[in-house]
């Protein structure tokens, strides 16, 4: 069964095609970046979620579930179309990484060195493994051919690449590298592929973790490897972006601008390979010569890894803007440089955005989680001018909001109605009588509240006529207290 893609139709309402999700770490096992389906012209901000810190890593998008990890230690499964919470989960350290979301069971990594598999269902740990280290990128998947069950790979600050049974967390297999592991590991046909912060990219058997080959590339990777028919894709600290012959296992091409470490994973097109970096710019290249196609500038950083879906390419900058451009041609003679649409959240994007069903989601450095997609129809019709349907439904709240108002008003004057019964009734006969009279006051807020079209003029209408008896009730209350007794009162 091919775990990686889930095939979902989204909800017909909203005029978008049929999407794939976005169940890992750049979305595909081959971490390519790509998000099937398309994106509305003009997104919109759908929804926010607020965790208790920074948010470092992309979501994972399954059958409507945002799963998004936090440094609040914290695991959060958020309705896609909602924003509303479904369940979190408390784990031991920050989870920098993105969930890996497979049939029932995510799985994750967390800076504690703890590696978790929690049930989709509710959260519940159903496993963990420890490492020596803290794990910061996210996990993968390798699927033998003789099983039916996974096996999850994923590295850690610890050096090592591990691959485990997704039943029980019991290990598989280990490979060693000479340095810390930041990112996610590749998975392509056979084989997976990981950069390390030694400055290698490491390719090895998926069905053992021998290794098959080791790339010096010139610096150390940070970013995710992307690899596509046979040529992985990485920037590194050396200030370069590089292409891997994984067959020839040398470096292919080489591109350099200036003097900037690339932190970004790229993101590949059939033609193109696109990736943020540190010179404050977007970079589009050819994938076969490596050549600079163009280039989209920012006012800050731009280490949040780019997703192509279509002809667009959506990426996050670290001066909070979220931005699409164009994936074909982005002009250097206009002053936007081809921009298509940008979004000011104001809060530092340095993670990836995750896309599927044709919307956009992305946490911020302060923790926030964003949506972007298709207005819903709801709230398009909210900017035009109200239907009778609008007028009728806002009605019922306004009557819902009077009938809580009538209905405090009825149980105050009932209980200054048994408070007057017992303190006076025996002063007075007549008194009963016009305490049986109040007591007749509670049936229109009775029927008030019943009411669903009522309005504050038929509350106003019920109110006033029942405090200006109460008035006159407790003003004869107080003159029939203080007056004497009369003479055939006396004798009784």
């Amino acid at each position: 069964m091919n775990w990686g893609f889930i095939l979902c139709i989204i909800h017909p309402s909203w005029g978008l095609e049929e999407s794939f999700d976005w169940p890992m770490a750049r979305g595909t096992q081959s971490l390519t970046g790509v998000a099937s389906g398309k994106l509305p012209e003009e997104p919109s901000l759908l929804w926010q979620f607020k965790t208790e810190q920074a948010i470092d890593g992309a979501p994972a998008i399954v059958d409507g579930i945002v799963y998004m990890g936090s440094d609040d230690e914290h695991v959060y499964a958020i309705s896609l179309e909602t924003g509303k919470l479904v369940w979190e989960a408390t784990l031991e350290g920050q989870i920098d990484a993105t969930p890996c979301v497979l049939g029932d069971s995510l799985y994750v990594g967390s800076s504690g060195g703890t590696f978790y598999c929690l049930a989709t269902e509710n959260g519940a740990p159903r496993w963990t493994f420890e490492t020596g280290d803290k794990i910061l990128g996210g996990a993968n998947y390798y699927e033998p051919d003789n099983l039916e069950y996974p096996w999850i790979i994923f590295g850690s600050y610890d050096s090592y690449l591990y691959c485990l049974d997704s039943r029980d967390g019991s290990k598989v297999w280990t490979y060693q590298t000479d340095n810390f592991i930041n990112g996610t590991p590749a998975v392509f046909e056979d084989q997976v592929i990981v950069g390390g912060c030694d400055a290698h990219v490491h390719v090895l058997s998926a069905t053992d973790g021998s290794a098959i080959c080791s790339v010096e590339v010139g610096g150390p990777i940070a970013g995710s490897v992307a690899v596509d028919g046979g040529f992985a894709y990485v920037g590194h600290y050396g200030n370069e972006v590089v292409c891997v012959d994984i067959a020839d296992q040398t470096v292919e091409w080489t591109f350099k601008d200036r003097a900037f470490p690339y932190a970004s994973s790229p993101a590949l097109s059939l033609d193109r390979v696109v990736i943020g970096g540190r010179d404050k710019g977007l970079h589009c290249l050819d994938r076969k010569t490596g050549e600079r196609i163009w280039r989209a500038s920012a006012r800050e950083n731009i280490d949040s890894s780019p997703v192509i879906c279509g002809d667009r390419v959506v990426y996050g900058t670290e001066d909070g803007t979220l931005n699409i451009v164009s994936l074909e041609k982005v002009s250097q003679e206009n002053g936007d440089e081809g921009r298509i649409w940008s979004f000011t959240i104001g809060e530092a994007l340095i993670a990836p955005p995750a896309v599927a069903r044709g919307m956009i989601v992305i946490g911020s450095y302060e923790g926030t989680v964003y949506a972007f997609g298709a207005t819903p129809p709801s709230l398009e019709d909210d900017r035009k001018e109200p239907t009778r349907a609008d007028q009728m439904y806002r009605t019922v709240l306004l009557s819902q909001k009077c009938s809580h108002t009538a209905f405090c008003i009825a149980v105050l004057l009932s209980v200054l109605l048994y408070v007057e019964m017992i303190f006076f009734c025996g002063r007075s006969r007549w008194l009963i009588l016009a305490c049986s009279l109040q007591a007749l006051a509670v049936i229109p807020f009775v029927s008030v509240v019943s009411d669903s079209e009522a309005t504050w003029s038929k509350i106003l209408a019920v109110i006033i006529p029942a405090v200006g008896f109460q008035i006159l009730l407790v003003r004869q209350l107080a003159w029939e207290r203080n007056r004497p007794p009369s003479p055939n009162e006396a004798d009784e």
